[in-house]
């Protein structure tokens, strides 16, 4: 995936998670206005905009208010996230099953058997590494933004698709 885009369903990602909105932090409006005003420097707009999401000096619903006033000026539609569920097939849960044993069994063959398998079906799993004795992959619903975790339980957590935030379901 693109770095750009990647960023844009991060972004997404957090606002989403905000239930309520908060107070706008002017020093990052006033950073953000002069990064528009001069010439349009839309990456430095969006730099700043990264850096009201990461300041921990905000509040979660400050940080919220703050860059859906930003949003006014991208139309990235981060105010009209709407959240909808999936289903993950009990046919694909038990193949990301098999491919978790066959990788701890050190049976790559398999393992990438069972991945091609699971892509064809729509779903995809990148390998990070093995911790605790766990294989640790990032699992996603084709388009989505990767979610992390032990394979079979990384199709549980939540994933992104464009403007839809998605709750996957076991």
């Amino acid at each position: 995936m693109r770095p750009r885009k990647l960023l844009l369903k991060k972004i997404k990602n957090q606002i989403q998670e905000i239930k309520s909105k908060g107070k706008m932090s002017d020093r990052h409006l006033k950073k953000f206005k002069e990064a528009v005003n001069d010439d349009l420097n839309t990456p430095k707009a969006l730099a700043i905009l990264w850096e009201v999401l990461k300041d921990e000096s905000l509040t979660p619903q400050d940080k919220k208010k703050t860059v859906l006033e930003m949003d006014k000026v991208f139309g990235l539609g981060l105010a009209t996230l709407k959240k909808e569920s999936i289903t993950i097939p009990s046919e694909v849960k038990s193949l990301v099953e098999q491919r978790e044993k066959a990788r701890r069994e050190k049976n790559w063959g398999e393992a990438d058997r069972l991945r091609s398998e699971i892509e064809k079906k729509g779903f995809e799993i990148k390998d990070t590494g093995v911790a605790k004795g766990s294989v640790v992959a990032a699992a996603s619903v084709a388009g989505a933004v990767p979610v992390a975790g032990t394979a079979a339980s990384c199709l549980l957590q939540a994933a992104r698709i464009g403007n839809k935030a998605i709750s996957v379901n076991a």
